[in-house]
Parts: structure tokens; sequence; C-alpha cells
């Protein structure tokens, strides 16, 4: 049975009301007919979940209510993200990303931010099909979400890597490198050497440092992401020569192919991607070209050998 007008404007204005109804449906209702603003709604939430905030989370557990009647609400001033992320815990995955695609960038990162809300949650958030990648993209580049947890949600088991990758490369293109950067190695490992090692293929660390000794850059490409990488005086990275080989007997190995991204490189050694000696043929032997190194960062300038 609908409700008239006038009962759906007494029911946004009044906490008590709304508790006692326990229906969010009714909230979709109220913004569909215009009976109260959004605004209206949006406070009088508010003041039922300090009334009683069990109570408030039971009733948008019921799951019915829609994406659009969520993005209003939620786009309020009069409802803040700690009020918001309990909320959309117990809605539906689809509505809150409808909502969180359909509000202000800023206030959509600090829902995803906020304690209440869970990594594996906000990992389906950004994966829904209500929510684009290139706003999915926007929401983990803004500050008002951690860098941390950031890391944790692209790493979530909800978050395919395939969306994960589409998101990264939305940030590198539209945002900053830097932030791209920070969201790859905020919660991963920070490795200090304490002897010489080979590393293959794609290895990511939130500090890198090598100390006096060699960090061996195996594999083709080799990429390397570090929040910071230090190379101390006596340490160096090399890339092992796994380019291409010359044409004919005699000829060395190329250097092969080093991809550095670091927000800060601190460098008193040396970085080398060169190719390797080829055999002895007719009295004598060719190096093999040096390989190709591309850094990607705030900092290049301490580079010495590339």
């Amino acid at each position: 049975m609908s409700l008239s007008r006038d009962l759906l404007y007494l029911i946004a204005r009044s906490p008590t009301l709304f508790l006692s109804l326990r229906n969010s449906a009714i909230l979709n209702d109220i913004i569909s007919t215009g009976a109260a603003t959004a605004d209206d709604v949006a406070n009088m939430i508010t003041m039922a979940y300090n009334i009683n905030p069990s109570a408030t989370i039971n009733i948008f557990s019921d799951q019915r209510i829609t994406g659009p009647t969520a993005a209003a609400i939620f786009g309020s001033n009069y409802i803040q993200p700690s009020t918001i992320a309990p909320l959309a815990n117990v809605m539906p995955t689809s509505a809150t990303a409808y909502a969180l695609a359909n509000i202000p960038t800023s206030k959509a990162a600090s829902i995803l931010n906020n304690p209440n809300m869970t990594t594996s949650l906000a990992a389906s958030i950004l994966n829904d099909p209500n929510m684009p990648a290139s706003t999915a993209a926007a929401i983990l580049a803004n500050s008002n979400l951690s860098a941390t947890k950031g890391y944790s949600i692209l790493a979530n088991a909800n978050m395919p890597g395939n969306t994960a990758q589409q998101i990264l490369y939305n940030i590198v293109a539209n945002y900053s490198v830097s932030r791209a950067i920070s969201l790859m190695t905020a919660g991963a490992q920070s490795v200090t050497l304490s002897a010489s090692a080979t590393y293959k293929g794609v290895n990511v660390f939130n500090s890198l440092t090598t100390g006096s000794y060699t960090y061996t850059a195996d594999g083709q490409p080799h990429i390397l992401i570090a929040g910071t990488l230090t190379i101390s005086s006596g340490g160096a990275i090399s890339k092992t020569a796994t380019g291409a080989a010359g044409p004919s007997a005699g000829n060395g190995t190329g250097g092969g192919f080093l991809i550095i991204l670091t927000n800060s490189l601190n460098n008193s050694g040396t970085i080398s991607a060169n190719g390797a000696n080829g055999n002895t043929y007719g009295g004598g032997t060719t190096a093999g070209g040096a390989g190709t190194m591309l850094v990607v960062g705030s900092d290049v300038a301490s580079l010495i050998e590339y």
C-alpha cells in the first residue's frame, strides 16, 4: 500500500517514526515522489543513526534501497562518511556502487577510507558494473583515500587483476604516476639486502635498500617498483644480459629491458643494463649492446649510469 505524500513528508522529518517503520523502501518513495528533499532525508537518517545506530543499520540491511535513492541521500552535506560507511556495508553492493559513482569523488573516497568500510566490500564496489573504471580511478586517486587502504583494496580477492590494471592505467593517464606507484607499494614489503641477490620478473617493494650489495635484475623484461629506492655506495642494480643475441657467432647478448618505477630514488651506487661479451670467433669478440632502462617517477636526477 502506497503512503500519502504528507505521511512520507512526516517520516522524512521524524527519525523516531522512521525507526519504528523498519523499512528502507520508504526512502525510495520519499525521494522519487519529492515528498521531501534529499537534505531532509539525510538529516533524518543522521539523527536516527545518532539515536540508535544498530537499528538504523538493520533498516538498511533489508536490501531495498535503490542506487539513485542512495546517491541522492549520500550526496547531501547533512550526512557524513562516518555515518554512510556502516550503512553501505549492509546495502546491496550495486546500490552502493551506483551511489558512490554519482556523488562527489572526495566524499566517495572518504567513505571507502572509513574504518567501518570493509576492504572486501570496497573492492566489490569498485569492481561493480555500476562503477565505471574511470570513476573508480578518480576515487582511488583522491587524497581522502589513504594509499595503504587503496593498496589493500587493489590486492583484495574481490578485485580482479584486469580491473585493478584498468584502474591503475586510468590513474597514470589522467591523474598521477606518483599516486599509482604509492597505491602499488604502500602495503608491500620493505627490504634491505644483507647479501647480493637475484630477483626475476616483477618485484614490488615499499622500500628497497641495496646496502653495498648487488640487486641482480633477471628476466626479460625486469620490472622493479619501489616507493623508495636507495642504492648505497658500493651497491648496484644490474640487469642480466637477457636481451637479443647477436646475429652470428662472436656477437654478444644485449642487456635487455629494465623498468624502474619509484617515487624516491637515492643513488650513491650504480644502475646498469649492459650487454654481455660474445664468444671468441675469428680471433676476437664483440660485446653485446647496452640494454634499455626506463625509470618512471618523480626523482631521476640521481641516476649515475644508464
